[in-house]
This record gives C-alpha cells, sequence and structure tokens, in this order.
C-alpha cells in the first residue's frame, strides 16, 4: 500500500520504475479500479493542493522505486 483513501496527504510521489493500481470509490461506495500506473508517474497533488484527504488508494502490483517528495 502506497498511500489510502481518507488517510492525510503531506507528500508528493514520483513513480520511478514498477506498476501500481489507483482505486476510488464509486457512487455506491464501493472500491474500484480505476487504472494502472507505470513508470514516470506522479500522484499525490490533489491532497497537498487542497489540504485535503487522500482521494484515492494507490497499491503497488511489482516492485517499485518512488521518489517521495
Amino acid at each position: 500500500m502506497i498511500c489510502r483513501y481518507g488517510e492525510p496527504g503531506e507528500e508528493y510521489f514520483i513513480l520511478q520504475t514498477g506498476q501500481a493500481e489507483v482505486k476510488v470509490f464509486d457512487d455506491d461506495g464501493v472500491l474500484e479500479e480505476i487504472k494502472t500506473i507505470s513508470d514516470g508517474t506522479g500522484f499525490g497533488e490533489l491532497a497537498l493542493l487542497y489540504s485535503c484527504p487522500r482521494t484515492a488508494t494507490i497499491t503497488s502490483l511489482t516492485d517499485c522505486t518512488l521518489w517521495v517528495i
């Protein structure tokens, strides 16, 4: 687990290598996969820009190398 929906967000992530799965809650409150991200993808900016909790759960699918800012 890289980050979890609803947790405070204090970091921005850049996925240098590997793959991760992005999940969000749908209108019925069910956690569903929306996409898979890979090398070079950045995420976590919404929590930083708007001082809000994480809006998605990101889980690694493979071994990953992440940069955390």
